[in-house]
Parts: C-alpha cells; structure tokens; sequence
C-alpha cells in the first residue's frame, strides 16, 4: 500500500506576487524483522517511477529531472522515525502513540505544473494542472488503483479545488492594486487580480476550519519542526496564485486588447507595475473605487431586496420593487413605496432598526447597485427611489443574468415562485400505456412473456397538463421567451419544443402497440423531454415493479 500525499507549497521568492504549486509525495514502508514496517517516503527515481508506472505519467525522466525536487515537511516522529499517517495506521493496523516529537523531514515531490496521461503528453497551465490532475488522481484512486490511497492532505485539496473553481470560473474576481515601500520607502504599486464575494469569504472560512495540519506543513526550505503555515494565509496564496495565473494564461483576441489599452485591466493583464514614485494617483483612484465595489451591506444595519413582480396581463410591464429588511428581523421587508408614506415620527421609530444613516445608506447602495445593473438608474431619478418598470425582454435579462450577479455582490434577490427549480413549469412528452394481453392462453408465458403487447400514445403537456397541438403552436410562435400560460408564466425553449413536437406528429400516426422488451428498451432510453406516465392497468404495474425489484428475483439451477 502506498499513500499518495500533497499540499500546497509557497515558493521563496523575491517578487511581489509570490509563486506556489501542488507538490506530491508518496508514503510507503518496509518490512523490518524486528521493528515490523518502517515508514519511508519514496526517493526521486522511486517517485520518477511511480509517476510512469502508476499514475501513467509519460515522461518520467524529464519529470525527475525537472519537475521532481526535494521539499521539507514538518511530520510527527518517534525515536527520529516519522510515524504513519491515519491512512497507512489503517492499512497496517498500528496504533499510533500520543506523545511524539516533530522533525522536519526532506522528502521528494511532484510539482504539479503540468498535466500528463497514459495516451499522451499534453501541456497545460498550472491552473489548469491544478484543477484537472487533482480531479484525475482523485479518480484513479477511487476506480482504477487498488494499492494507491489519497492522503487526507490530498483529498482535502481536491474538495477545495472543486470549491474554487466554481468561484473562479464564474469571473467573481476584479483588477487590484496593492503596493509595498522600497528600501527608501518609495511606493512601488503592482497590478494583480482579486476574488471578492461573499461566497468566496464564506468558501474559505469554510475550509479553514477543514484543513488538516499536514496540509500547512510542507516548505520550499527547511523551517523550525514546529511551526505550520497559517491555513487561512496558505488558502489565499494559493487562490490567488492560481487566479492571476488562469488571468495571465488566457488568449485575449487583438480588439480586446485595443480596446483596453492603458486602462488598469490591461496594466493588470499584462502585470505592468510602476516604480517607485509613479502610479499614486492611479492607486487613490483603485481604492476608491474598491471601496464601492466591495461595499456589499457588511456594516450596515439592513438589507437591501429588489423583488420582480410579474404582471397578471402580458401586455403590461413587470417591476422591480425596492424593499429592505432590518438585519435583526430579516423577514420583516418593507417596500420602500411604504416607508415614504410614512409619517416623520414613525420613519424615526423604523430608523431605530435601520440605522440612523438609514436614507444616505439606501441611496449609495442604490447607486452601486446601478453600476452592475444600469438598469437602475431609472428609478434613482427621484430622491423617494421606490423601483423600476420593466419590459418582457428587460425582465427577462434580468431572470437570467442581472439576479444573480446582484446577488453576489451582496443584495437580496426575490424572483416569482414560477422561475425557481421547484416552481417551474416544464414542456413535456409524456407517454401514457398500459399493458395488453396477448391473446395466447400459455400461462408460461404471462407476466415476462416477450409477447405480451403494451398500449402507447404520446400526448404533449406542459407542467403536467395536457396541451393540445394548436396550444403548443401558439406557444412556440411567442415572440418572447417569456409567456403566460393559463395564467402562469413561464420560460419556454423555442427550440427544443420544436423539436418535440416534431417527435409527436412523427410518432402518434405508428402502430399504437409494441411488444414488451420493444417498450422496456423505450423506456431505458427516454431522455428528459419524455415523461413516462404508466396508467393504473394492474397488468403493466405489476409487470414493471416487478422487474425493477431485484430483491424478488430469484437465481435458477441450471
């Protein structure tokens, strides 16, 4: 058995923007005749071979003398030995002692900086390496190696990967500024970029309280036995590593790059830093303009909620309503409409709950709101703000792209109950049968008889409901994605109902029979625009339960 371990590891470096990578190392032991198994790390050509022979790695040679390089762990020893990790007391069934010492071990790894297979060499950014080979490993142990098992430094990387990626890839990061003092205490400002949200806040304190020790012990030079990386400062390392390095990896087309051009995201792209005594101005300027970015409602004592509200007739307009609800007593929203309605003495009574500041606050939220939604400005063109009209388009870019950017930036989004997964309504086939004898009098044959006929037809339905052909038409011909159906809205795929009513008209004119493996080898291939709707015809019930119940299903001699 060997155990597969890694971890993030800083480089020691000069630059601003320190570099990091993922580093792998393997745990294995020998048999001793009398001290039983010894832990050993595996050396540089063992590792090398690992690499080709397990991991399928296709260059391992190049790998060891490039990508394989000794690094300094602090491990718990005893009697200078390093003792197993939980993985490999497991396998070897020892217990491991409460009191031992730490040492600094120098041990060979990996570093990850690029992502090989067993068909072929491929090159990839460490971003990419990252991402990818942590989620192959992760595979390879779980399905293919039998004496290969992740390390819990390991698997814990690979759960914080997947956490990351989906912030990352969701562009919730912003061009940054920060800056340091030369030696005659001069600034030097350096562009980067920088994750911001309060999903990534709450991600990586999230993680930091999962991070196991061994995670922060690894160094790129050997440190005092006891000490360990800060897990908080080691996770912000490396995402932001891996964030400017997937920013300074990615081709932008030449009119993107023309279009930038002397702005702070092209001096951020192409980590263009300016020396001491220049930039300061720019940096005012950053800052400022961060401050607004990154005022989500933190220090303020409400929140701020825009609710769509959808029309009861198509031809008028949706709205957005301005609501807050005090922090205390979230549940508590007010329309804005309603509270400059109110008279001073009982404005001053709710202000006791949203804060003395309450009226300034609202407008500079607003204000920032508009910047991610332009939208907005419209309803800022009154000092009583209470929101905005909206037309069918409008209100559908809103659905689909505006709330959920809005809600990540910090504001309260409330949507109808119908745009929610739980509350959409769905376009259909759903396909009735039930079961039909045969007609032949072999009793043998009864229940699983390959002769026994099913009865089919396919109906069009939208939420369950049936829909006649001429409906489906009318919704289809919508000259927005947005429709109201039977007093309901709902979003409709223009194209995907073309293609299932063309499914219909093709399939209602056949033989209306089929034999049953005919309608089984149906049923396992239906996709999600078919719904299989059996009716209560005792025959097909019982013949389907049946056959789905492996539990009933008893082995025969031969």
């Amino acid at each position: 058995m060997r155990i597969l371990h890694g971890t993030w590891i800083p480089d020691i470096e000069d630059g601003f923007i320190q570099k990091g990578a993922l580093c792998l190392w393997v745990e294995s032991y020998r048999t001793n005749s009398n001290k039983g198994p010894v832990i050993k790390h595996l050396s540089q050509k063992e590792l090398a071979d690992f690499l080709e022979n397990e991991l399928g790695f296709s260059d391992s040679y190049y790998s060891a003398k490039r990508d394989i390089a000794p690094k300094f762990f602090n491990l718990p020893t005893l009697n200078q030995q390093p003792l197993p990790s939980l993985e490999m007391a497991r396998y070897l069934e020892i217990e491991l002692p409460t009191d031992y010492d730490w040492e600094a071990c120098e041990i060979a790894c990996y570093r990850v900086s690029r992502q090989f297979s067993k068909t072929s060499y491929r090159h990839h950014s460490s971003i990419s390496a990252f991402f990818s080979q942590l989620k192959e490993l992760h595979f390879m142990t779980q399905y293919q190696l039998v004496d290969v098992q992740l390390g819990v430094d390991l698997l814990f990387w690979y759960h914080y990967s997947q956490a990351l990626k989906q912030i990352i890839f969701k562009d919730r990061y912003i061009p940054a500024l920060s800056y340091k003092l030369d030696q005659k205490k001069k600034f030097e400002i350096y562009p980067h970029w920088q994750i911001v949200g309060e999903a990534y806040e709450e991600t990586l304190q999230r993680y930091v309280g999962y991070m196991p020790l061994i995670c922060a012990s690894g160094f790129a030079q050997a440190a005092a036995a006891s000490s360990h990386y800060d897990p908080e400062t080691l996770l912000r390392h490396c995402s932001d590593c891996l964030l400017n390095d997937v920013i300074a990896t990615t081709p932008w087309p030449q009119t993107f790059d023309k279009r930038i051009n002397g702005s702070l995201i092209h001096s951020c792209i192409q980590e263009i830093h300016w020396v001491p005594g220049t930039g300061l101005e720019r940096y005012q300027q950053w800052q400022a303009w961060y401050d607004r970015i990154t005022r989500t409602q933190g220090e303020i004592p409400f929140y701020f909620c825009f609710q769509l509200e959808s029309p009861e007739q198509p031809e008028d307009n949706w709205q957005i309503i301005f609501k807050v609800a005090p922090k205390e007593h979230p549940s508590l929203r007010i329309a804005l409409a309603d509270y400059w309605r109110l008279q001073p003495i009982q404005q001053m009574a709710l202000k006791l709950q949203l804060g003395e500041m309450f009226e300034q606050n609202l407008l500079l939220i607003l204000g920032d709101a508009a910047r991610i939604y332009p939208q907005l400005r419209d309803g800022l063109e009154t000092d009583e703000p209470v929101g905005i009209a909206l037309g069918i388009d409008a209100a559908f870019d809103f659905l689909s792209e505006a709330a959920w950017i809005l809600e990540d930036a910090g504001y309260k989004v409330i949507v109808p109950t119908w745009w929610t997964p739980q509350g959409r309504r769905k376009a259909q086939i759903r396909l009735k049968a039930k079961g039909k004898s045969s007609g032949k009098s072999d009793k043998s044959k009864s229940y699983f008889s390959m002769d026994t006929l099913v009865e089919y037809e396919y109906e069009l339905a939208i939420g369950g409901e049936p829909v006649t052909d001429q409906e489906w038409q009318q919704l289809v011909a919508a000259q927005t994605p947005l429709v109201q159906f039977r007093g309901q809205w709902m979003e409709l795929d223009k194209g995907k109902m073309q293609e299932m009513v063309a499914f219909w008209q093709q399939q209602r004119d056949q033989n209306p029979e089929m034999g049953l493996l005919e309608f089984m080898q149906m049923a396992a291939k239906q996709g999600d625009d078919i719904e299989l709707d059996f009716s209560r015809d005792r025959t097909l019930v019982t013949m389907m339960e049946k056959l789905n119940n492996k539990s009933a299903l008893v082995p025969i001699e031969n």
